[in-house]
């Protein structure tokens, strides 16, 4: 359960996105009995209020999300595909790096039934390691195992 909230900026909209791991309410009995309203008098309160917390896990700013919950977006909103496909450009990155003869393993990783290390392929794109000239990342790792 969460909460979707919209932004209007100009002519466009952010919207903001808080998942709720359980209902947080505040509760009348213990730590609020009234509340002042739109005519500035204190009105007693009935029931529990929803709390709303100042944090956000998701913002989505046109056709893009920026979130660093990947957990969340794959539970909530069943981005598995999302996690494979960019499992599959790390494994290109390392192909096009031809620094492996066979990536079979690497792409048995991405295809396993859990996401755990298609997670961890996913995270590895962004390495620098990746971005490194061949020969310089052959002699690093000549000359650390030297």
């Amino acid at each position: 359960m969460g909460f979707a909230f919209r932004l209007n900026v100009n002519d466009s909209g952010i919207w903001l996105y808080q998942q709720l791991a359980h209902p947080q309410m505040i509760k009348r009995s213990r730590h609020l009995y009234a509340m002042l309203s739109k005519n500035k008098i204190y009105t007693v309160l009935d029931r529990d209020i929803l709390r709303i917390e100042s944090k956000i896990d998701c913002l989505v700013l046109g056709r893009s999300i920026i979130t660093n919950k990947i957990d969340l977006m794959q539970r909530s909103f069943h981005f598995e595909n999302y996690v494979r496909n960019e499992a599959s450009k790390t494994i290109e990155l390392i192909s096009a790096m031809e620094i492996v003869d066979n990536l079979d393993r690497f792409i048995a990783l991405g295809d396993r039934k859990a996401l755990t290390n298609a997670k961890k392929l996913m995270k590895a794109k962004h390495s620098p390691v990746l971005r490194m000239d061949k020969n310089v990342l052959l002699q690093v790792f000549i000359d650390y195992i030297v």
